[in-house]
C-alpha cells in the first residue's frame, strides 16, 4: 500500500482574483448605496436650508416638489442598505439616523420620532443618539406637543450639555413659551440666554427674535432699543436687513411716519440692501398711503411694477395701485386693469382670488350704474331706487367702499320708497361699525325706531345695539299665531280646531312664511288626520295657486294634489259623486273635541297619535315662489357686514 504524503494546498492567482473581486463588488455597491443616500440628502438640504434663510422666523417652510423629491430619494437608498446587506452594520446606524432626518424635514413628524426611537433602541452606542434626541424634541415642538417637547429639551440639557454649548436647545425652550402664548416669559428666557452668547452674530438673532415678541406685545420703545442695540455686521447684510427693516416697522407702529420714511431712505441708499429693494419700495410706498400722500405712493409702486415685472413684489404692486385706483382716484377702469395684472401674478391664492373678484365687482357695478343710467326717474322710481341698493350692497359686501356704501344708503332712506326702512337700517349699521360715527348712527337708528316701530328692521336695530327686545314685527305675531295653532294640534289633540287655527294664520298673515306654513299645514291635517280629501284638496290647490314656484308645492302640494284628486275621484265613481259632500257633512257635524264623546276623543287622539304629524322639517323647504317682492333683513345683524347681494329683485 503506496504512503500518502501531504501536500500543502496552493492558491492559485486565477482563483483568488474573482473571490476578491466579489467581495470588493459588494462592499462597493453597500458603500455607493449610503453615499448616493446622503448626496441625495445633502442636494435636499442645501436647497432647503437656502430656502430658510429667506423666511428667518418661520420654524417651517413649505417644500417645493424637487426637494421632496431628493429627500425621497435619500430614504429609498438608506432603507435599502439594511434590507440588501443585513450583516454588514458599519452604517446602519448612519443610514437611519440618515432616514430620521429626511422624515423631520419633510415635516413627517411621527415617521421621524420612530425611525429616531429605532436608532437608540437598535444602536444605544451609535454616536448619533444624542442628537436624534434633538430631532424628537424638534418634532414634538412642530406637531404641537408642548409637554413632551418641553420634556425632551430638559433631558437633554441634562444628559447632553454639550449639545446645548450654543443655546441651541434653550432657544428651543423659548419656542415653546412662544407657542403656549407666554411672550413675556420667552423674552425673559431669551434675554438670559443672549447675556451668556459671545458669538455676535448669535447674540443678533436672539435680540431681533427678543425685538419681534416686544412688539408683539406693543411694547415699541423696548423694541426700538433691543433693535438699536444689536450688534451689527456687515458681512450679513440679511441680518441687517431685518434689524432695520424691525426700527422702521417700530416707527410706523407708534405713528412716527417720517422716522420711519427716513429710515427706509437711508436703507435704498446702502448698496448692502440691493437684493432687499423692492421689498424696500414696497415699505416707502405703505408709509406714502398712510401720510396721505397717494400721488408719491403710486409712483413708488410704479417702480416696482417696472424694475422686475415678474417678482412676488410686483403681483403686490399692482394688487395695491388697483386698491388705490379704486377707492382714492375711484378710477375703475385703471383699478380693473391693475387688478387683473395682479390676479394673473399673485401666488397667494386668497389674494389672487380678491384680485379677480374685484375686477368681477367691477365689472357689476359699471353693468348696474349703466342699468340705472336707463330707467326713467319719473316712471320707475322704485325699479331705479332697487338698482341704486344693489350698488349699496357693491359698494360695501364687495368692493370695501363704506364711505360710497354709506352715501348710497342714507340716500335711499330719505326716500318715500318700500325700501326705506331697510336702507335705514344698514346706513346706521355701516356709520357704526365700519366709520366709527355713532353719532350718525344713533340718529338714524332713532329714525328708523320713530317712523316704523313694528318693522323687521327696526328689531334688528335693538339686537345690534344690545337693547332689551321689545319689539314685535309682523312676522313675530304671525309666528305666535302659527305656534299657538300648532298647540291646538300638538298638546291639545283638537285636530279640527288647529285646522281653523291654521288657516287662520294664513287669512291673517298670508305675506309671512308662519302664513304660508299655517296653509300647508291646514291641507296637511285634513288630508292626513281628519281624512278630508275634500276640503285638503282646495286647500293645497289654494297654495300651488298662490305660490307656484314654491319647493313645497312643486316637491310636496303637487303629488298630493294627484293622490286626493284621484281619491276623490275614485270614491265619486263608488258611490255616484255624493262622496265629498258626505265627507264635508260629517266634518260640520263633528262637535268640537272638548265636548265630544270620550270614546270619541279616545279615537281622534288615537288617530292623531298614530298619523305623522307636519314638524318644523316639513317647513323647511318652504318659500315664497308668488314671484311677488320680499325685502329681506340683512342675514346677521351681528356681523360687520350684514347684508346679502341677493336680497333685491330688479323684476319690473
Amino acid at each position: 500500500m503506496k504512503s500518502m504524503t501531504y501536500r500543502p494546498f496552493r492558491f492559485s492567482a486565477a482563483a483568488i482574483l474573482p473571490l476578491v473581486a466579489a467581495i470588493l463588488t459588494c462592499q462597493c455597491v453597500y458603500f455607493n448605496l449610503f453615499y448616493n443616500a446622503k448626496l441625495a440628502f445633502d442636494t435636499a438640504y442645501a436647497a432647503h436650508t437656502k430656502l430658510l434663510e429667506k423666511y428667518p422666523d418661520s420654524l417651517t417652510v413649505t417644500l417645493p416638489p424637487d426637494i421632496q423629491a431628493n429627500y425621497d430619494k435619500a430614504i429609498e437608498k438608506a432603507s435599502r442598505i439594511a434590507e440588501e446587506y443585513p450583516k454588514q452594520k458599519k452604517w446602519h446606524d448612519r443610514a437611519v439616523f440618515l432616514i430620521g432626518r429626511c422624515y423631520f424635514y419633510k415635516a413627517d413628524y411621527d415617521k421621524a420620532v420612530r425611525t429616531f426611537k429605532q436608532l437608540q433602541q437598535e444602536f444605544p452606542a451609535s454616536k448619533f443618539v444624542p442628537e436624534s434626541y434633538v430631532y424628537i424634541g424638534k418634532s414634538y415642538l412642530f406637531e404641537g406637543n408642548l409637554d413632551k417637547a418641553e420634556e425632551t429639551f430638559a433631558f437633554i440639557i441634562d444628559k447632553f450639555p454639550e449639545l446645548n454649548k450654543n443655546q441651541e436647545v434653550a432657544l428651543l425652550t423659548v419656542d415653546v413659551s412662544i407657542r403656549r402664548g407666554s411672550r413675556a416669559m420667552a423674552i425673559e428666557l431669551l434675554e438670559k440666554t443672549a447675556a451668556g452668547v459671545k458669538s455676535k452674530i448669535l447674540k443678533a438673532d436672539l435680540m431681533i427674535k427678543t425685538a419681534h415678541l416686544a412688539m408683539d406685545l406693543q411694547q415699541f420703545d423696548k423694541a426700538i432699543r433691543i433693535f438699536t442695540e444689536c450688534p451689527r455686521n456687515v458681512k450679513r447684510p440679511d441680518q441687517l436687513y431685518r434689524i432695520d427693516v424691525g426700527l422702521a416697522s417700530c416707527y410706523e407702529a407708534k405713528g412716527a411716519f417720517p422716522r420711519a420714511l427716513e429710515m427706509v431712505g437711508f436703507m435704498l441708499d446702502n448698496k448692502i440692501y440691493s437684493s432687499h429693494l423692492s421689498d424696500i419700495y414696497m415699505i416707502k410706498a405703505s408709509l406714502l398711503r398712510k401720510t396721505g400722500k397717494t400721488d408719491d405712493a403710486i409712483a413708488v409702486y410704479r417702480i416696482v411694477t417696472a424694475r422686475d415685472s415678474t417678482s412676488d413684489a410686483a403681483a403686490l404692486a399692482w394688487y395695491a395701485l388697483g386698491t388705490i385706483y379704486q377707492t382714492k382716484k375711484v378710477d375703475y377702469v385703471k383699478a380693473k386693469e391693475c387688478f387683473a395684472k395682479a390676479s394673473s401674478m399673485l401666488k397667494d391664492t386668497l389674494m389672487r382670488a380678491a384680485a379677480a373678484q374685484s375686477v368681477k365687482s367691477i365689472d357689476t357695478l359699471t353693468f348696474y350704474r349703466a342699468m340705472k343710467d336707463t330707467i326713467d326717474t319719473l316712471k320707475n322710481s322704485a325699479r331705479r331706487n332697487r338698482v341704486d341698493f344693489k350698488i349699496g350692497e357693491l359698494f360695501w359686501l364687495e368692493l370695501d367702499q363704506p364711505d360710497s356704501a354709506f352715501s348710497h344708503f342714507k340716500g335711499l332712506s330719505c326716500k318715500n320708497d318700500s325700501l326705506k326702512p331697510k336702507a335705514l337700517y344698514c346706513a346706521a349699521y355701516i356709520a357704526r361699525h365700519a366709520l366709527r360715527d355713532t353719532a350718525s348712527a344713533d340718529s338714524l337708528y332713532k329714525v328708523l325706531l320713530n317712523a316704523y316701530p313694528a318693522n323687521e328692521f327696526t328689531k334688528k336695530t335693538q339686537e345690534d345695539r344690545g337693547e332689551k327686545l321689545t319689539i314685535l314685527t309682523r312676522a313675530d305675531s304671525a309666528q305666535q299665531a302659527f305656534a299657538a295653532a300648532e298647540t291646538l294640534f300638538y298638546d291639545r289633540n283638537d285636530s279640527l280646531a288647529a285646522v281653523e287655527a291654521y288657516k287662520g294664520v294664513y287669512e291673517k298673515y298670508p305675506d309671512c312664511e308662519a302664513g304660508i306654513k299655517g296653509l300647508y299645514a291646514a291641507a296637511w291635517v285634513s288630508d292626513n288626520v281628519l281624512s278630508n280629501h275634500k276640503t285638503a284638496f282646495r286647500l293645497y290647490r289654494m297654495l300651488c295657486d298662490s305660490f307656484p314656484k314654491s319647493d313645497i308645492c312643486l316637491n310636496d302640494v303637487q303629488p298630493k294634489l294627484k293622490v286626493v284628486s284621484d281619491t276623490l275621484a275614485a270614491r265619486k265613481a263608488k258611490h255616484g259623486g255624493q262622496a265629498g259632500a258626505m265627507s264635508d257633512a260629517s266634518v260640520k257635524q263633528k262637535p268640537p273635541i272638548a265636548s265630544a264623546a270620550p270614546a270619541q276623543q279616545r279615537a281622534l287622539k288615537a288617530d292623531s297619535t298614530l298619523t305623522p304629524r307636519p314638524g318644523p322639517d316639513m317647513y323647511s323647504r318652504m318659500r315664497m315662489g308668488s314671484g311677488r317682492q320680499v325685502i329681506a333683513a340683512p342675514k346677521d345683524s351681528t356681523a360687520v357686514r350684514p347684508m346679502s347681494t341677493d336680497t333685491i329683485s330688479l323684476k319690473k
